[in-house]
């Protein structure tokens, strides 16, 4: 219960104290659950998103009794969505029902896991499962010269990138944005791009999210393919409330050559 209710305080340090109460919908028979996860999402914008949308905007509000009546609505449109729980627990809890907001967390877990990785379930780490974090090798490629990496790195370039990778994915966030920070006035404009994303990852799991995109959409300036950071933005539009924006960041992501750009579109904009 305490790591639930730290869980529930990141997501929601945003926003306003608010207390009441509206009814809770009945959740669907987990025996009849099939996940909506289509080859090609139908397009964001459509039916549920406006509900969802509304919810969102209540929510950042205050209104918190509103938004649980628009989750509500949405929930009725479509009973799988698993943000909708997730997101009618954040409002749950606001109005002091810790029981029924757990209960929601719990079955979003059930039905999406990647949901739970998305929102730090348990973890606020979990939510590296869903960002674009480049590996040794696909820096080193870049260090041999691949024309779609960004520009050529040295292998002193590599090195730092590697060490400040290992302190955000260890949880040392604050030394690790020092050290990027300190980068940053330091660098040329060929590893600038990826010390942005690095600076905006780190951001993300502190909970700025503004940050975050101002720092990622910088990064897609100076390098318009770098498909890492395109998803990254996602996950941080998506966790801003702007679902549009993130789908679109993981579609373009995704025509990139991203895998998890495609797997982001399948698990979080499928509706």
């Amino acid at each position: 219960m305490i790591r639930f209710t730290k869980l529930i305080l990141i997501l929601i340090v945003l926003m306003q104290p608010g207390w009441t109460t509206i009814l809770l919908a009945q959740q669907p028979d987990m025996h009849t659950f099939r996940l909506d996860m289509p080859g090609e999402p139908r397009r964001y914008g459509d039916g549920i998103l406006r509900y969802v949308q509304s919810g969102d905007n209540l929510l950042r509000a205050g209104h918190f009794e509103k938004a649980l009546l628009e989750y509500e609505n949405a929930i009725l449109q479509d009973p799988y969505q698993v943000e909708v729980y997730i997101k009618r627990a954040m409002a749950l809890y606001r109005l002091g029902r810790f029981n029924e907001a757990e209960r929601d967390y719990n079955y979003a877990q059930r039905l999406n896991p990647h949901a739970a990785d998305l929102y730090g379930y348990g973890d606020p780490l979990r939510v590296l499962r869903v960002l674009a974090i480049e590996s040794e090798s696909e820096l080193t490629s870049a260090a041999d010269g691949d024309i779609l990496s960004g520009g050529q790195l040295t292998e002193q370039d590599i090195e730092l990138l590697v060490a400040l990778t290992a302190k955000k994915m260890r949880g040392d966030i604050l030394e690790a944005l020092r050290e990027v920070n300190y980068a940053l006035e330091q660098t040329d404009m060929t590893l600038k791009p990826r010390l942005l994303k690095i600076r905006g990852n780190l951001l993300l799991l502190m909970g700025h999210y503004g940050p975050a995109i101002q720092d990622y959409s910088e990064a897609i300036a100076l390098w318009p393919d770098y498909a890492a950071a395109y998803l990254n933005r996602g996950v941080a539009r998506l966790l801003d409330f702007n679902r549009s924006a993130a789908c679109y960041d993981f579609e373009q992501s995704a025509g990139l050559g991203l895998d998890k750009g495609s797997d982001n579109l399948k698990f979080f904009c499928a509706f």
